[in-house]
Parts: structure tokens; C-alpha cells; sequence
């Protein structure tokens, strides 16, 4: 079995005295794709950078493809089979050619070789037709598609990708992340791509390591991190808007949760005070009254589109976040003031205690 292209332990980084970075363990397989995903000041572009061989851990290892670089020309061999795209795409005056172009003379590439290499990626990405053209000329999409290809021109063997869709529009950043998803599957390279955005981190890969504060709080499957979050912080951030307390007891061989107005079951095992959280997803109206388990009666107390989707706030004795799609929005004619009732699958019922806050 082939070594992690990059492996991490006991990874910690410190500014001033100051712990900015705990990473106890983190690795990247040959060929795959980790989405590191946090707030801003979360500690991502710290681990980037040490990952990037553009700073030194004050403790813990690094090692690449089975081997831990210990002298500064082993490092150097390292970085220059990485690459780094950045949000800014970091582009200089010229053309798209000479953009992707760069990197290869540097290294003094023979010319015929360079435009073999620059034509073939230019016309993976599809900016064939661009090579003459001016940067200034681009839009933001093709922009960042040259820097890019200006990265992959160099065959890395790992790619960090540093927010590369902050700074383009919406459609174009669907677009991007589909076309990125496609030809990185195809090329094989190990990549690190990072993100604040969680509906991003959840479309771009099946692996997802969520930074908060510094810390390494969940790593695993993507799906498995968005359905369970580890904790009640990491709920939040990853979009339960539905957290509240109560009181936790077994009955029956599950667990009952008794909140101010609301009781409802769970399949976790908890007694005690707990936080419980319901991911607005997991909430569905009870409408031909079929779900026997978890029903609650409530009021919408307010209905708001948005994308494709609406976002209803019922009270159910608590205020709960309830997502239907616009079409079973109009269908039944949702609106404020309406009664409504709600169910929730005990599996789907997350359970925090004290410890896990």
C-alpha cells in the first residue's frame, strides 16, 4: 500500500508564545482530495503554509510520501513538486500563454517542450482558444483558470488550493468547482483544497477536516461530518440551526429528551442535561400523518425563500428551522400563521453532553 502523500502528527504551531494550531493528525492519500474547512482565523492558513514547506512546526512531523524531510535540500526537491493557486489568481501582464509559461522557464524548460506542455494544459482546461489574449481581457473564471493551469503546467505530485472561488460570482464558482472536481479525478493529483464555505467543502470532496480556533475538531467522510458534527460548536458552524437544551433519560431502550415545550425520542444513548440539535434537513412535515415517532404540532411563524429552497421558522413550542423545497412550498401553500406538524427521525436526533459542548 502506497504511503500518504502527505501525513501529519502531533502538528503544532505557535506566534508569539501563543498556540495558533493543534493538528494531532491529518493525512492526505495519493490522489485524493481533503477539504480543509473553517472560519476565518480558524488556523487553514497556517496549516497551509506548514504544509507548504513555507514555515517550520515548533513541533510535531510532516512527512511526505513516507519521508520526513530533515535537510533544506530535501525540502526544496519537495516544493518544487507542489503548488499553490491562491485566491487572487496572481496573474502578470501579458498573455494567457505567458502566464502558464512562467513556472517552466524558470526552470529552463527547452522551448519545444514548454509549448507542448502549456498547449496541452491550456487546452485541458478548456482556454485554448485564449493563449494569445491579454489578462486584462478575462473575466474572473478565465482568470482563475489560468492560474490554474499556470499550477498543473508543473505536474505536482500535490496541489494546496487556497479559496480559489472567494472571488468569483456564483454561477461561475458552480461551474469552477465542476469543472475542477472532473479534471482532478482525471489527473490523479493529491489536493488540499480550502474553504470557509460549507455547502463548498460538502460539493468538493469526500474527505472534509474542519479547523475551529485552531483546532482540529472533526475529520472524516465528508457526509459522516455534515450528518453527525462532533461536538455543539462544530454543529453550528456546519449549519444546525436547531440547538437547545434538555434533559436527557432512558425509557424503553432509547432515549427521551424533555425540552422547555417540545419532548422527543433519540436513538443515542444520554441522561442527564444535553444539547440536542436537529439539522433543518432532517425536519419534515408531517403531512399525511404517517410518521408515528417525534411529531410536534407548531405554527409557521415565518416563511423565507431562498434559493431554491424555503426556509420556514415554526414554533413548536421552541423555534425550530425547517428547510422544504419551493415546489412543496407553493404546493401546499405555505405561509405565515399557518399549523403545521413536524417529525424528525429518532437516528437523526444529534445528542450532546456536557462534555462535548
Amino acid at each position: 500500500m502506497a504511503a500518504p502523500a502527505i501525513s501529519v502528527r502531533g502538528l503544532v504551531q505557535t506566534y508569539q508564545g501563543r498556540t495558533v494550531l493543534s493538528v494531532p493528525e491529518l493525512d492526505l492519500e495519493p490522489g485524493a482530495m481533503l477539504t480543509l474547512l473553517g472560519p476565518n482565523g480558524s488556523g487553514k492558513s497556517t496549516l497551509l503554509r506548514l504544509l507548504g514547506l513555507l514555515e517550520t512546526p515548533v513541533a510535531g512531523r510532516i512527512a511526505y510520501h513516507g519521508r520526513v524531510l530533515s535537510h533544506a535540500k530535501e525540502r526544496l526537491e519537495q516544493r518544487r513538486q507542489m503548488v499553490m493557486v491562491f485566491q487572487d489568481p496572481l496573474l502578470f501582464r501579458g498573455t494567457v500563454y505567458d502566464n502558464v509559461a512562467y513556472g517552466l522557464r524558470l526552470r529552463k524548460t527547452p522551448p519545444h517542450l514548454e509549448r507542448q506542455r502549456v498547449h496541452e494544459t491550456l487546452e485541458l482546461l478548456g482556454l485554448g482558444s485564449l493563449a494569445t489574449r491579454g489578462i486584462t481581457s478575462l473575466s474572473g473564471g478565465e482568470e482563475q483558470k489560468t492560474a490554474l493551469a499556470r499550477a498543473l503546467v508543473l505536474r505536482p505530485s500535490i496541489m494546496f488550493l487556497d479559496e480559489p472561488t472567494a472571488y468569483l460570482d456564483a454561477p461561475t464558482r458552480h461551474s469552477f468547482c465542476a469543472e475542477l472536481l472532473a479534471l482532478l479525478d482525471a489527473l490523479g493529483i493529491a489536493t488540499v483544497f480550502v474553504t470557509h464555505d460549507r455547502n463548498e467543502a460538502r460539493r468538493m470532496s469526500r474527505a472534509v477536516a474542519v479547523l475551529l480556533a485552531g483546532r482540529l475538531e472533526q475529520l472524516g467522510p465528508a457526509e459522516e461530518v455534515f450528518r453527525r458534527p462532533g461536538s455543539v460548536q462544530l454543529a453550528a458552524f456546519l449549519g444546525v440551526e436547531n440547538l437547545f437544551p434538555a434533559m436527557a433519560c432512558q425509557e424503553n431502550g432509547c432515549t427521551r429528551l424533555q425540552a422547555p415545550g417540545l419532548e422527543l425520542r433519540a436513538a443515542a444513548a444520554a441522561g442527564g442535561p444535553v444539547t440536542v440539535g436537529l439539522r433543518p434537513q432532517d425536519l419534515h412535515l408531517d403531512v399525511d400523518g404517517g410518521a408515528s415517532t417525534n411529531v410536534f404540532a407548531g405554527t409557521i411563524r415565518h416563511v423565507m425563500p431562498q434559493d431554491a429552497a424555503c426556509r420556514l421558522e415554526v414554533d413548536c413550542g421552541i423555534p425550530l428551522v425547517v428547510y422544504v423545497s419551493e415546489q412543496e412550498a407553493d404546493r401546499r401553500g405555505l405561509r405565515a400563521g399557518q399549523a403545521v406538524r413536524l417529525s424528525v427521525d429518532p437516528e437523526r436526533v444529534l445528542v450532546y453532553g456536557p462534555n462535548r459542548s
